[in-house]
């Protein structure tokens, strides 16, 4: 789910937010979050931020999802930026050698 800060945001500075998971809950939105990278990375932005405040836990959907987001915006020359992850979700995303590959924003 997109937030009101992320739409302005999107409006403004041709910069994307895509909030994967709720902030609150902690509910995994990767459905919705498929399809706002996927506007977002089809309208051109140049730079995608990937929010995971509320991620609580790494599984594999989420590291599918991260790649795919990854290597989209690769090969369509947009910046890929994942913040607000915390240490144990770092030590996992390193663990798994995503580090080597993508930008991460810790708390």
């Amino acid at each position: 789910m997109i937030t009101a800060s992320a739409e302005a945001t999107v409006g403004e500075v041709g910069m994307g937010v895509v909030m994967v998971a709720d902030p609150l809950t902690g509910d995994d939105r990767l459905g919705e979050a498929k399809q706002l990278f996927r506007s977002l990375i089809q309208s051109g932005r140049r730079e995608v931020v990937l929010d995971l405040s509320g991620v609580r836990a790494v599984t594999s959907d989420l590291i599918s999802f991260l790649l795919m987001c990854d290597m989209e915006c690769n090969r369509r020359g947009t910046h890929l930026l994942v913040r607000n992850v915390t240490l144990e979700l770092m030590k996992a995303f390193r663990f798994a050698g995503l580090n080597q590959v993508m930008e991460f924003e810790t708390l």
